[in-house]
């Protein structure tokens, strides 16, 4: 017992030594402690909130005095200076790797409200990594975020820190850096400033990246097209995380997308504010386990006409028709505001409301508009009645102001006068009288010109449309054409003195291949007593020799051409250029040979190129056709070589590509077969065997969705060899070598519904008496004969 009580007084001393050198925590001085040695945990234990515990972080790592009673830091926010609590409220995050839905376009992108297609067409794009994008300066940094400090010059140095449990980061020789709750500018502003102390920077240059952010979980909940929870890099705004569930729904608003945080709501976001303004400060982040909600949209009203953009926009409270037509883009230079025409629903009818705009604009006022409010804005109507218009013979024809006062000479003034080829003994002023008629009023332009004053020069109205005309109106176009062999076919003006080499020149000279012998000039004889006299025409074609140098013989030197005469310069008979084909492969001389003859044939060119070679595959042969897009012909010119009176001899046409391959032993075998993972293979041939042996050994059998006896054999010379049906049995075709197997698949065909009809028993026992009877009376007729 002695023993007992002894050890029992010495534990009591030592917890009571103890006890007295332990000063509580809440007493503790940090004021005057190491920076390092104050902890988030140390602060705990001094009964700090989290909050409170924050505030004495950021202050140690700005370096910043603290204050003697920590308990009463009340608020971190309160703290705050604007600045850093307006960064701090957009607080952020977005996606990483794992992205959980992709976001749902409409077809064909149509949205029923303006600001929907900002989500659906992609004009916001979800940063699905945190690689992807570079952070903006007002992204706030969280625990997580990796931060690379490099430092180059006369300094070197790099490194990756890494936001830990507490948001700080341990540089060595600089200790805790706490920047959790800091912008990404204001971490740069002071991770420069630390470095600075045991780096210089003066001479060096740094640079401070986020390399990788956090990854958060946000819910989008309300009217969205895909509502549910998303993993997202801290990266994204909450307008980009919006992309995740494909942005808001039909119904859903695009004025009033609140987020949630903690039950409260920290932000509210319109879609129009940042459309109008996208320079404004709507960069606002989210954190982890934020809430987006979408409510049903609000009041809807539609504006059509003379606006820059027709839709129909969502306005909230106090938002009206001024608003309306901002949203629009405002109005046109073509919209009429004396008037405007809203459409209305009121009282289970549609109604109709007239409003002048101007008279709103003058008073400084605006009119309040419902759901489902119409705006119709017109357009000013056509019709200007202020002008005239000169056509015809004037430098600067079209419609001009009428002013009160002018006459003919004013408006050719304006118009800059007349072309050096006006007819002036006479012009047209056309006007359109009061009762539409219309009236012809005659004047002599030179008249007018000479003297302003004179009677011709009518006093004008509006509409008037002054007619001045051309001397070339009244004259006849004389022209000769020239066609055929020549450079350049046309038809050119006639003029006096021309002859017929002038246009054999302005044709461009005659082509190769012209028969210079043979020009001829179909010529109207009687032209004059035809116009004159209106005598029928009498034709005559007159034939010219002509050199290839333009030099007519001496009988045609004086020839002259006369109006609407006809040259047509023919072509040699049977001349043409070269006419090539190209033969290659396992030929001796392959490349490409001219046709000696229209009627040179595939046999001819094979044996002007040598013949082929030893390792020819003349099975597999092809002859390609340009002309006329005819394509691949049939071959067979293994038995071309050995009887050329054979239908695959073609004669051959320019352009032909004849290729002889090299020998192939190989079968392809493709379609319905089993064998596993692919529908085409290769086999090796076998003599004398048809498709069915290939598709048994190689193919592994048929499918069940083969048809059998749709099954065919291309041969290499492009010759196709169907399956025979002989009733229960098919006879498959034999395969040569470079032949391709084509195992076809069962078209499904949906059965036609039939009509069950429903059987008399009653009248089947009776009609089927009457047979066996009728029968066996017949048998015993027979047998008793």
């Amino acid at each position: 017992m002695t023993r007992f009580f002894s050890i029992t007084i010495l534990i009591s001393l030592f917890c009571f030594n103890l006890e007295a050198q332990i000063t509580p925590p809440d007493k503790v001085d940090i004021s005057n402690m190491n920076p390092e040695d104050v902890t988030p945990a140390l602060l705990k234990d001094m009964g700090l909130t989290d909050s409170q515990i924050d505030i004495v972080m950021q202050k140690i790592a700005n370096g910043e005095q603290l204050p003697s009673d920590l308990t009463k830091l009340e608020n971190y926010e309160d703290y705050l200076e604007p600045d850093t609590l307006k960064e701090r409220n957009q607080v952020q995050e977005v996606q990483e790797s794992v992205f959980v839905a992709q976001p749902v376009v409409k077809e064909g992108g149509i949205v029923k409200v303006y600001g929907q297609g900002f989500f659906r067409n992609s004009n916001i794009k979800l940063y699905q990594r945190a690689s992807e994008i570079r952070a903006p300066d007002n992204y706030i940094l969280g625990v997580g975020d990796e931060i690379n400090i490099v430092i180059w010059g006369t300094a070197n140095y790099s490194q990756v820190y890494t936001l830990d449990n507490n948001g700080a980061i341990h540089p060595k020789l600089l200790g805790r850096m706490y920047l959790k709750g800091l912008s990404l500018e204001k971490a740069r502003s002071l991770l420069k400033r630390r470095f600075g102390s045991i780096f210089d920077l003066s001479s060096s240059q740094i640079d401070i990246t986020l390399t990788y952010s956090r990854v958060i979980t946000t819910n989008i909940v309300g009217e969205v097209e895909r509502p549910g929870s998303y993993t997202i890099s801290a990266v994204n705004t909450a307008f980009n995380a919006l992309m995740a569930s494909g942005g808001v729904s039909d119904i859903g608003s695009v004025r009033e997308i609140y987020v949630k945080r903690k039950g409260k709501i920290v932000r509210k976001l319109d879609v129009y504010e940042f459309l109008m303004d996208p320079k404004g400060d709507y960069d606002f982040f989210l954190e982890n386990d934020d809430y987006i909600f979408i409510p049903v949209i609000g009041r809807t009203v539609t504006v059509v006409g003379e606006v820059k953009r027709e839709h129909t926009y969502e306005l909230i409270e106090e938002e009206h028709l001024t608003k309306l037509i901002d949203f629009a883009g405002g109005l046109t230079s073509a919209a009429y505001t004396t008037n405007i025409q809203i459409k209305r629903y009121l009282d289970s009818e549609e109604i109709l409301i007239d409003l002048s705009l101007d008279s709103l604009t003058r008073n400084n006022l605006d009119f309040e508009l419902q759901d489902g409010d119409h705006v119709i804005i017109h357009k000013i109507p056509e019709g200007i009645t202020n002008y005239v218009e000169i056509i015809g013979a004037v430098k600067l024809p079209g419609k001009y102001q009428l002013k009160e006062g002018q006459k003919i000479s004013d408006v050719i003034n304006i118009a800059e006068g007349l072309l050096y080829n006006t007819y002036l003994p006479r012009g047209y002023v056309v006007r359109i009288n009061e009762d539409l008629s219309i009236q012809y009023i005659p004047f002599n332009l030179g008249s007018v010109m000479s003297n302003m004053n004179s009677g011709e020069n009518i006093r004008l109205q509006s509409f008037d449309l002054i007619n001045i005309y051309a001397k070339d109106d009244f004259k006849d176009d004389f022209n000769i054409s020239i066609e055929g062999a020549v450079r350049i076919p046309g038809v050119y003006p006639f003029g006096n003195g021309l002859k017929l080499k002038d246009v054999l020149y302005f044709g461009g000279g005659l082509k190769h291949g012209a028969a210079n012998n043979r020009i001829e000039i179909s010529r109207i004889l009687n032209f004059n007593d035809a116009v004159n006299q209106a005598l029928p025409t009498r034709i005559t074609v007159l034939t010219v020799q002509v050199d290839f140098n333009l030099n007519i013989d001496d009988d045609a030197a004086a020839f002259e051409l006369q109006p609407f005469d006809q040259i047509f310069v023919r072509t040699t008979p049977e001349f043409e250029f070269q006419r090539n084909v190209t033969i290659s492969g396992e030929i001796l001389y392959a490349g490409t040979y001219s046709l000696l003859s229209k009627e040179e044939r595939l046999s001819d060119v094979i044996a002007r190129a040598g013949g082929v070679t030893d390792w020819a595959f003349l099975e597999g042969a092809t002859l390609f056709r340009v002309d006329n897009e005819a394509g691949y012909l049939f071959m067979d010119v293994k038995k071309v070589l050995t009887h050329q009176n054979t239908k695959t001899n073609y004669i051959l046409k320019e352009g032909d590509i004849i290729v002889i391959p090299k020998i192939n032993e190989l079968i392809m075998i493709a379609g319905e077969i089993e064998y596993p993972g692919t529908d085409v293979i290769n086999a090796p041939y076998h003599k004398n065997r048809c498709a069915r042996f290939y598709i048994r050994k190689y193919g592994a059998g048929f499918t069940k969705d083969a048809k059998k006896r749709k099954t065919y054999v291309v041969l290499p010379g492009g010759f196709v060899k169907n399956t025979t049906g002989f009733g229960l049995f098919n006879i498959y075709p034999r395969v040569k070598k470079g032949s391709t197997i084509v195992v076809v698949k069962k078209v499904k065909r949906e059965k036609e519904d039939k009509e069950k009809v429903e059987i008399d028993w009653n009248v089947f026992i009776e009609k089927t008496t009457v047979k066996i009877t009728g029968l066996l009376t017949l048998y015993f007729l027979i047998t008793n004969l």
